[in-house]
């Protein structure tokens, strides 16, 4: 009995707040209008994903929400580390999970946990940004000289084999596993 009573006082304490944050999530989610993520989110730099990063904190999205969203900003156009930002920070700071923090474990915590999540992903967006701009520099001869066992193009005119096809009669086009 005494649990019960417990888990009763401590939604009672807390429901303001969430109900607050839920309110300021909805008024995010309606006034923020759709392209406004694309415009900013679409090109490669730390300043874009330190845009990202602070563009996602406030969003009303859980860990299985921001899944479609983060890929609806990449099909978008948004590049990869501005969308591995938004994909870090968005659950860990969502408006209502901020002001639950403020009940459950005081005021510094709830201002420390939503700069830790905005730093945490501005470095993930950066460390995968940079990760992106070395595999786009790398020679193009590089990968033509690399062949798949199941590649669908060859770079040389002769007859190979592979794991997929004993021999191919047409040296361009192989047969895919």
């Amino acid at each position: 009995m005494d649990l019960l009573n417990n888990f009763w006082q401590l939604f009672l304490l807390s429901a303001p707040w969430l109900m607050l944050g839920l309110l300021i999530a909805g008024l995010l989610n309606v006034y923020l209008p759709a392209n406004f993520l694309n415009k900013h989110l679409g090109k490669e730099g730390f300043l874009t994903t330190v845009k990202a990063a602070l563009i996602g904190a406030p969003m009303p999205l859980c860990s299985c929400g921001v899944i479609p969203a983060a890929i609806g900003l990449r099909r978008a156009g948004a590049s990869k580390g501005a969308t591995t930002a938004f994909l870090v920070s968005t659950p860990e700071t969502g408006v209502d999970s901020v002001s639950v923090s403020y009940v459950l474990l005081g005021p510094f915590m709830s201002i420390i946990r939503p700069i830790a999540a905005i730093c945490s992903a501005i470095v993930a967006g950066v460390l995968v940004g940079r990760d992106t701009d070395r595999l786009q520099t790398k020679p193009a001869a590089d990968a033509q000289t690399k062949t798949s066992c199941c590649a669908s193009k060859t770079a040389e005119p002769k007859v190979q084999t592979s794991c997929c096809a004993s021999k191919t009669a047409e040296p361009k086009v192989q047969t895919s596993c």
